[in-house]
């Protein structure tokens, strides 16, 4: 199974740009089932199973609240030379 899932901020943008913040689809489900994220889509042809528990792999998930991330760069000897 090789389902790809987006990751969304809580504003709805994905987290990063370069690279698309893409997720496999078992860190999504982990996600998922620990409700650290919002589900908004689901594959539909995509199941998962185990024997007394059965779920759709998550396509877009949504962080629930805005993630800031720094726009900088820290100074070091490796990133100036």
């Amino acid at each position: 199974m090789s389902q790809d899932c987006l990751l969304l901020n809580g504003n709805g943008k994905p987290v990063s740009y370069f690279p698309l913040s893409v997720l496999n689809w078992k860190t999504a489900v982990k996600l998922t089932l620990t409700r650290n994220v919002i589900l908004i889509k689901e594959h539909q042809d995509r199941v998962v199973r185990s024997p007394n528990f059965e779920m759709k792999v998550p396509s877009i998930l949504m962080l629930p609240r805005f993630h800031k991330f720094h726009n900088y760069v820290k100074f070091s000897r490796s990133n100036v030379f």
